[in-house]
């Protein structure tokens, strides 16, 4: 076969391979996470593995997971014949749920207006429901959940003082540069003024064998001073040490949490949701490894989660759901 004969060849291929693209991307199925062309009788996506048969958002015609009850890129609620707090059957034209008595279309939050089908508000936080009262009230009564707590606090303490420590030292550095600077400068201006005088009073002839005046060492600090520094950057460490020991001892306990199945998404939302450490926390879903501010912000709560300390600089919010 002549080198014509061969190119001619290959570009034959090439464009028949082109032209069957095309036609699966016609008559078969765009995968709905890559967009590749597959057949229309594949199940499952080629190229990434996605499955081709996945629902549709019928709100924004995104894919959804089987087993969402919100549709996790808008956030609407995708059942629309169940109530949004105890998934019992309503009629479209309820304005209350018959069986757990909460509004068909969502709760209003008295402190921020904002309406949601969430047991507690998902800007504010406070329980909207009698769902989420008693799930606090659960939460507060159970020993293990508020040994958790208190290794959570704990933990937020050690943090304050590692902070507060670091400030202490970096304070003490910047004190001791300054005053270092200006001794510095106040010496100088001491061996110029000796300097001045010493050459009035010597005769022009012995001024040549003038010694230079020498500058004296001097310890600018007393010891308390000196180890203020180190007794800031020793209460850092101390206080970093302790706080590894709680988090090994918090993280055994997590666990358990971190593993619990529930029967549907809103009990794993108000659970966690109810058992919100204080201070600078975020909700880290076992779903798509996402850190949302609360786990109103998770599509698939149910699959578990646990609440982690915001001071690693790698987690950061997501303000969208998975």
């Amino acid at each position: 076969m002549s080198d014509n004969q061969r190119e001619r060849s290959l570009e034959q291929k090439k464009t028949q391979q082109q032209q069957e693209s095309e036609v699966k991307k016609e008559e078969g199925k765009g995968c709905p996470n890559c967009g590749h062309p597959n057949e229309a009788q594949a199940r499952f996506c080629e190229e990434c593995g996605e499955p081709l048969d996945s629902l549709q958002c019928p709100h924004c015609k995104s894919p959804i997971h089987p087993g969402s009850d919100i549709c996790e890129s808008c956030g609407e609620w995708l059942l629309d014949t169940q109530c949004k707090f105890c998934y019992a059957t309503i009629d479209p034209n309820d304005s209350f749920c018959p069986e757990c008595g909460n509004p068909t279309e969502g709760v209003r939050c008295p402190q921020c207006g904002d309406l949601s089908y969430f047991d507690f508000c998902k800007k504010c936080h406070i329980p909207l429901t009698d769902f989420a009262k008693q799930t606090v009230e659960e939460v507060k009564k159970d020993p293990e959940l508020i040994e958790i707590q208190k290794l959570f606090e704990e933990i937020n303490q050690e943090q304050e003082e590692i902070k507060q420590a670091q400030e202490d030292e970096k304070k003490e550095a910047v004190d001791r540069a300054e005053e270092e600077k200006k001794e510095k400068k106040k010496q100088q201006m001491q061996m110029l003024e000796q300097m001045l005088n010493q050459s009035k009073k010597t005769p022009p002839k012995q001024q040549e064998k003038t010694k230079p005046v020498q500058r004296q060492k001097k310890n600018l600090f007393s010891d308390k001073e000196s180890s203020a520094i180190l007794n800031a950057a020793q209460r850092a460490k101390q206080a970093a040490q302790k706080k590894a020991e709680l988090e090994k001892q918090l993280k055994e306990k997590m666990e358990k949490i971190k593993q619990m199945e529930f029967a549907n998404q809103q009990q794993a939302r108000r659970f966690h949701s109810a058992m919100k450490p204080p201070g600078d926390m975020g909700w880290l879903c076992n779903f798509t490894d996402t850190v949302h501010q609360y786990p109103e912000g998770c599509g698939r709560p149910d699959m578990g989660g646990e609440w982690i300390l915001l001071t690693d600089p790698n987690w950061v919010y997501s303000d969208e759901l998975c």
